[in-house]
C-alpha cells in the first residue's frame, strides 16, 4: 500500500479520484492481539503520510467501537455511506 500511495497521480479538484477510507476499531488500536496493532501503525503511518502530501481531502477515516469480527459489516456501511453518497 506504500507503494500505491506514493505512485498516486498528483491531486486534483476532480471529486472522482482515487479516495481512502479507514476503518478502524477500537481493539485493532488497543487491544491485545500484536498484529492487529501492528496493522493499525502501517495504516496510520500511511494515512499520516498523505496527510503530509496534502492529501488530506482524500481520506476519510471511522473508528468503531466494535470487534474485529462484529465490525465487519459496520465497516462496510461506514465506506459506502463516506465514499458513495450522492
Amino acid at each position: 500500500m506504500f507503494t500505491l500511495a506514493e505512485n498516486l497521480p498528483a491531486p486534483s479538484t476532480d471529486s472522482a479520484g482515487p479516495r481512502l477510507h479507514v476503518t478502524l476499531n477500537e481493539l485493532e488500536l488497543l487491544g491485545e492481539m500484536p498484529v492487529y496493532r501492528r496493522i493499525a501503525r502501517n495504516v496510520l503511518s500511511l494515512v499520516e503520510d498523505l496527510h503530509s502530501k496534502g492529501r488530506s481531502q482524500d481520506v476519510s477515516s471511522a473508528l468503531l467501537h466494535e470487534t474485529h469480527v462484529t465490525g465487519l459489516q459496520a465497516s462496510f456501511l461506514s465506506y459506502l455511506k463516506t465514499c458513495h453518497t450522492r
